[in-house]
């Protein structure tokens, strides 16, 4: 799952054009939800999309 949604938020930033640190960025943000098991129940794509937003917003 972490994969999918590793490649899932690549996607989504690539086809954004944003930069390489914001990706990582949003990675870090996504890992941080997944080990505080915020993420049961929410669709991959849609915390994948929220950790690029709040990346963008840092």
């Amino acid at each position: 799952n972490l994969t999918f949604a590793l490649s899932e938020l690549d996607r989504m930033a690539s086809n954004l054009d944003l930069a390489k640190n914001l990706r990582e960025t949003a990675a870090k943000i996504y890992r941080d939800a997944v080990n505080a098991h915020l993420i049961r129940g929410r669709s991959i794509e849609g915390v994948a999309a929220a950790s690029l937003y709040a990346a963008c917003r840092i």
